[in-house]
């Protein structure tokens, strides 16, 4: 068998598994697939072959994997109890989607990711008994599905109070359980040695609604590097409505922000996370980000003297 797998078959397959009311075959002759009412049943496991199985079970495993994967609390709470009603999953677990494009832009992409490795299995195992190479699923950047409905701008006079706020809050995020005035005013004289951010010498980059809301923004500023006789750049803040997080827009502002860097005369672009956000060092090694300092701390009053 020489047929190529392409979108278009993989697509069809894809809908044809979701038919609840009739069962459908592949037809390895032709590369359709075709129903089990039109073919001879004789021929099945030979010419044709049953598509891989998948009925209201199937689909709402796929609803409780995609729920896991959420990272924003919010939605991830919406949709955990769309599925958990007992009646009407189904529906309710696609009002939800309805109501966020973003996230049902998400979901989307989330099951044809998982169908098509569910497809490309079973269709691998066809192409072996043909004495075949396996075929490899077709991948893609999920931040570009979801980035797409917002909007990418520099100009910052009209989101300035926004950006100050959320910086701020994200700020004072970062030292948790510490005292709230002490870590504001340590915040505010950090910010006044930097320039500010809509001035020449800082990188700002906003992210919009289609509507002209402010849902989040990268910051950062250009700075000699002695030790190394060039400019670095300072990535400052990159930061997110906690509505819009987990939809992959952390991840589009910081590759935009990194495409506005490499066309100035910087070398290198730097980022000191601490407190709770070490956790996203991940998110900056995806986009080859690599450690060359490390802080530790010690908390002196949980010091055991038999240590000396």
């Amino acid at each position: 068998m020489e047929w190529k797998f392409d979108k278009e078959h993989r697509d069809q397959i894809i809908y044809c598994m979701e038919n609840q009311d009739r069962t459908f075959l592949l037809d390895l002759r032709t590369g359709n697939v075709v129903s089990e009412s039109k073919i001879d049943g004789s021929l099945i496991g030979d010419r044709y072959h049953r598509l891989p199985l998948w009925r209201s079970l199937e689909g709402f495993q796929l609803m409780e994997r995609f729920v896991t994967t959420i990272r924003n609390p919010i939605f991830r709470e919406e949709l955990r109890q769309a599925i958990s009603t007992g009646s009407g999953v189904f529906r309710n677990f696609k009002g939800v989607l309805k109501k966020r494009k973003e996230l049902e832009k998400l979901w989307f992409a989330f099951k044809e990711r998982e169908m098509t490795a569910v497809v490309y299995d079973w269709f691998n195992q066809l192409r072996e008994m043909e004495g075949l190479e396996k075929l490899t699923p077709p991948s893609e950047e999920t931040e570009e599905l979801v980035s797409s409905d917002f909007i990418f701008v520099e100009e910052v006079e009209d989101h300035l109070e926004d950006l100050f706020a959320l910086d701020r809050d994200v700020y004072l995020e970062s030292y948790p359980g510490r005292d709230e005035s002490r870590i504001l005013e340590y915040h505010r004289m950090s910010r006044a040695k930097l320039p500010p951010p809509d001035s020449d010498d800082s990188l700002v980059l906003i992210a919009e609604t289609p509507g002209g809301d402010f849902v989040g923004f990268a910051w950062a500023v250009e700075k000699d590097d002695p030790p190394n006789r060039g400019t670095v750049i300072d990535l400052i803040q990159l930061a997110v409505i906690q509505e819009y997080q987990g939809l992959g827009l952390g991840q589009a502002l910081l590759k935009r922000l990194l495409g506005a860097a490499s066309k100035t005369d910087a070398e290198r672009v730097r980022i000191h996370l601490t407190g709770r956000f070490l956790g996203a060092a991940k998110l900056f090694e995806l986009r080859g980000f690599e450690v060359s300092a490390q802080d530790m701390e010690l908390d002196l009053s949980k010091l055991e003297r038999w240590q000396f």
